[in-house]
């Protein structure tokens, strides 16, 4: 991730690990060590309400190992890429960094989300068959996501109802990386009925 980017870069990444506690924190990382602190027994995402497969999160007596956890995503062109995080996602951007004038690292967040876009090492061309990363977003609004995305200029399929109870929709972004946007389908069917009732 570090690789070809410049010395300002490491220092700032050693900071973010030695330091967690910086300006750029979120309340999800203090939230993350409250619940550690007050389960011993469970992983945040378990104390969240979320299943435990066959006991994975370990004993009892286990504390969670880690305070928080930052998506870094790599991108060929920051500048570019900061029309889906931005214009289309809502993410605000801070700690950017530059070389030679060029954005080569920031941080992205909204709400509780954090992600940091990193400049791609090596070549900026997407080798073939390359998959890279894919999120899963849950949006409050499907519809109108889709549609403010779109508006973007991004290619965006039709919504789908999947057998296992999501209605979805899919696109790629500049730097080739699968976006899918999914929300219960019982949840879309009645937000959408009320749209139309309302007259919109």
């Amino acid at each position: 991730m570090v690789k070809g980017n410049s010395d300002d870069l490491r220092r700032f990444l050693r900071l973010v690990i030695r330091y967690p506690k910086t300006g750029w924190q979120s309340n999800s990382m203090t939230r993350c060590r409250k619940l550690a602190s007050q389960s011993g027994t469970r992983a945040a995402g378990v104390a969240r309400g979320l299943p435990n497969p066959s006991g994975v999160f370990g004993r009892k007596e286990a504390v969670m190992p880690v305070a928080s956890c930052i998506p870094v995503i790599p991108s060929a062109n920051l500048e570019k890429s900061l029309r889906l995080w931005v214009e289309g996602l809502g993410f605000s951007m801070s700690s950017e960094m530059r070389k030679d004038g060029k954005l080569i690292f920031c941080m992205l967040q909204k709400g509780e989300l954090w992600f940091m876009l990193n400049r791609r090492a090596g070549t900026p061309v997407k080798p073939a068959e390359y998959e890279g990363i894919r999120l899963y977003w849950g949006p409050t609004d499907i519809h109108e996501t889709r549609e403010r995305l779109k508006g973007l200029g991004y290619s965006v399929s039709e919504l789908e109802h999947r057998d296992y109870g999501q209605t979805e929709f899919f696109l790629t972004d500049d730097d080739g990386y699968s976006h899918c946007f999914g929300v219960p389908t019982q949840r879309e069917t009645s937000h959408e009925s009320r749209r139309r009732g309302s007259g919109f």
